[in-house]
């Protein structure tokens, strides 16, 4: 092997970062696993999801969608899963739609 400059390629295994040390503050659970919906608006859901791609390594997709009608009202794509990223989204739904009463996230 090493005549002809043969070795092996070794990669790193992910580790996850430290978690912060900040105390996040507790909220109620208002949705209690009930998604029954009788109009829209009324319950919203969230998720992020990591995508691989070729040129750009990790990229990460965030969504939200009505629980009524079962459709994604606003989403959004970024290199960098962060805040930024999920304002996005939240933005990007409330332009969609008209909120007039209570909403559950």
């Amino acid at each position: 092997m090493k005549e002809l400059d043969i070795h092996s390629v070794t990669v790193n295994k992910w580790k996850a970062a430290s978690a912060s040390k900040t105390k996040v503050e507790q909220r109620p659970n208002l949705l209690k696993q009930d998604f029954s919906t009788t109009g829209l608006n009324q319950k919203w859901t969230a998720d992020m999801t990591y995508i691989q791609t070729k040129g750009n390594g990790w990229c990460y997709l965030s969504t939200i969608m009505d629980l009524h009608s079962r459709r994604i009202i606003g989403y959004s794509f970024s290199k960098k899963m962060d805040t930024d990223l999920v304002l996005k989204t939240l933005e990007s739904a409330v332009k969609n739609r008209t909120i007039t009463g209570d909403l559950i996230i």
